[in-house]
């Protein structure tokens, strides 16, 4: 092998361990309701994109945290002079490197009310939630729109497709 196409291929092997090393992560945040939204900070205020059909479009590096952040809450807050004023949040950004979801039940949420409240302004009240949360450590991983397989998921799928394909 000669001295140039060594370096090529130290070259190369350098720039696919960093492209491999990098965590990209969706970073968006929507808020849908039935109400007038005012109340609230705007997704400009918030730094996020919207998760809208165009979100796949605002991605970010997460190498440090080593994971993303797929998140879906609905909660309920009584917001003065409108009343009870359902939300929905959408949020996908950084977080830990693992792979795993958890559900937060009206329960679990509703024992937080008081630490939320105290985060809110005098004009808003929370009343009730629930949702859940995902932590996943695949590139692009925390997509809006749909579930991700791990790697083991994903080939023992590939293999059952291959198979029953065969026959």
């Amino acid at each position: 092998m000669t001295t140039m196409n060594a370096q090529v291929l130290l070259l190369v092997a350098v720039l696919s361990f960093g492209i491999v090393q990098a965590q990209q992560c969706y970073n968006c945040l929507s808020i849908t309701s039935d109400g007038d939204m005012s109340a609230f900070p705007s997704l400009e205020e918030a730094g996020f994109a919207p998760c809208d059909e165009n979100y796949e479009q605002s991605t970010m590096d997460c190498s440090a945290s080593g994971g993303c952040l797929k998140a879906n809450y609905n909660f309920v807050y009584d917001i003065q002079g409108q009343g009870n004023v359902a939300t929905e949040f959408v949020i996908r950004t950084c977080g830990a490197a693992a792979d795993v979801c958890e559900t937060a039940s009206r329960a679990a949420i509703n024992a937080q009310r008081d630490v939320i409240n105290a985060m809110l302004p005098d004009t808003i009240q929370f009343v009730s939630g629930s949702g859940a949360a995902c932590v996943c450590s695949g590139n692009l991983c925390n997509r809006a729109h749909t579930t991700t397989l791990s790697l083991g998921a994903l080939i023992a799928s590939l293999l059952v497709s291959y198979l029953s394909m065969k026959r």
